[in-house]
């Protein structure tokens, strides 16, 4: 009777001590911090830079792939699979950079953010508006239907700071 009640509670502490090892242990922090495939908030695994497959090894590998919107699927150039996209903060995807613009990728919730830092604001969204159209090969009435924000990211003494737009050829 006394090793059936030893050998139980060995089993609760072996129990107990892998579910702490699961949710601790292996992310060194708490259960569900990060995102992807373990890419921490920098695109980053202990210093390294993560690759898109890595980070998604399920992406789609076909030329162009399907996002559904509330106005029907859009279908877009597959930038998981473009040369020039990164992961970066909290697993997003960079699907370009420019002159003072990058244009980023949540596939948490099929989003896109095209970010205006440089100088003039309207040159610089044009410039990004029109990179955006290229790296998704869609047309303007398409990207209308896409979940996408143009704003400024925050810095100091920005007057829009912080603000975020539509496309600028979309209805308002």
């Amino acid at each position: 009777m006394r090793s059936r009640i030893v050998t139980i509670i060995i089993g609760v502490i072996v129990i107990i001590g892998f579910a702490i090892y699961l949710i601790f242990g292996r992310s060194g922090g708490t259960a569900g911090s990060g995102t992807g495939a373990g890419v921490g908030s920098s695109g980053t695994v202990d210093g390294t830079p993560v690759t898109v497959s890595q980070a998604y090894p399920d992406a789609p590998t076909t030329d162009r792939i399907s996002i559904g919107t509330a106005a029907g699927i859009v279908q877009v150039a597959n930038f998981y699979e473009a040369s020039g996209t990164t992961v970066g903060d909290d697993g997003v995807l960079v699907i370009s950079r420019g002159a003072g613009y990058w244009i980023t990728y949540d596939p948490s919730d099929s989003s896109f953010w095209v970010a205006v830092s440089g100088t003039p604001f309207e040159s610089v969204r044009q410039a990004a508006e029109a990179d955006f159209l290229a790296a998704l090969g869609v047309s303007r009435g398409d990207a209308c239907k896409l979940a996408v924000s143009v704003g400024a990211p925050y810095a100091a003494g920005s007057a829009l700071n912080g603000q975020s737009f539509p496309l600028s050829f979309c209805p308002h």
